[in-house]
C-alpha cells in the first residue's frame, strides 16, 4: 500500500470511525444506535487498515493510482500521506481539502481540485463468516 493510499485510509477513519469499539459495534443497542444516527461512525474505533477487505483495498488503490497518473508532476515533493488526506475529504466533500489553497502551494491545490473532482465516498463494517469485522469501501 503506497503512502497516499495510507493516508486516505487514515481520513476516512477519522471522519467514520463509531464510538464503538469491536467488542460494542456489532451489540444490537449499538446497531439501533447507529442507524438511527444517535451516534456517529459506521466502523468501529478499534479498526485498522488490515481490516480493509481484499476488492475494497483493490478499488481504493485503482481509485488512488489514477489520481496520481492524472495528477503526474503536480505531486512532487508533496507530503503524499497529506495528499491522501485530502483526495479522501475533497472527494468526499468535506470542508477541507485541496481547494484550502493557503495549504497548497502555486496553485497546486487549486488544480488537484478540479482533478480529485468530487463523489460518494462510504466505509462501513461487516462480519466475514469467522465473525471477524471487515470493512468495505465503496467510492462512486
Amino acid at each position: 500500500m503506497n503512502t497516499i493510499t495510507q493516508g486516505f485510509i487514515e481520513a476516512g477513519f477519522f471522519a467514520e470511525t463509531s464510538c464503538f469499539d469491536s467488542s460494542e459495534f456489532w451489540t444490537e443497542e449499538s446497531q439501533h444506535l447507529i442507524h438511527e444516527g444517535q451516534a456517529d461512525g459506521d466502523i468501529p474505533s478499534d479498526s485498522d487498515s488490515d481490516d480493509i477487505d481484499e476488492s475494497s483495498l483493490a478499488s481504493l488503490n485503482k481509485f488512488v493510482a489514477d489520481f496520481v497518473a492524472k495528477a503526474g508532476s503536480l505531486l512532487d515533493g508533496l507530503d503524499e500521506t497529506r495528499v491522501g488526506h485530502d483526495l479522501y475529504f475533497t472527494y468526499a466533500g468535506h470542508g477541507v481539502g485541496f481547494w484550502e489553497t493557503e495549504r497548497w502551494p502555486d496553485g497546486i491545490g487549486e488544480k488537484l481540485d478540479a482533478i480529485c473532482g468530487q463523489g460518494e465516498i462510504h466505509f462501513s463494517a461487516y462480519q466475514d463468516d469467522s465473525g471477524a469485522t471487515k470493512i468495505d469501501i465503496y467510492i462512486g
